[in-house]
């Protein structure tokens, strides 16, 4: 995270979007020369990330698994799934569920809660 910090903080990568054969695509591009603790840091992270590292743009595309070395993949989650994920973590009075302003918690969920474990 540190030497991502650093690069993106040197203002030597940035995003480009542009439409290719009627599809938006989305490319990190680092920047010709930039100095040398940034390109260390840089050749750094895309061999920790399996990527190729005579490449200075990359494709960002959305899924699990990347395609090649020119590829980073992102499997990305909308703030909704996260606050729903979240919301399996609070405790809510009875009398909220009585006066039916919430809905009774899962069981299952509130078990595994109790055991230390995520929801879900």
């Amino acid at each position: 995270m540190k030497e991502l910090r650093l690069i993106q903080g040197s203002g030597d990568i940035g995003a480009r979007s542009q439409r290719v054969d009627k599809e938006d695509t989305l490319s990190l591009v680092l920047r010709p020369k930039p100095s040398a603790v940034v390109e260390r840091a840089f050749l750094n992270v895309v061999s920790l990330l399996g990527l190729d590292p005579a490449t200075r743009e990359f494709r960002v595309v959305y899924g699990a698994v990347a395609t090649g070395d020119k590829e980073i993949a992102i499997q990305s989650r909308s703030i909704l799934e996260i606050l729903t994920d979240l919301s399996a973590y609070i405790a809510v009075p009875e009398a909220h569920v009585a006066e039916r302003r919430v809905g009774r918690a899962d069981p299952a969920v509130d078990s595994d809660r109790e055991l230390g474990q995520p929801p879900g």
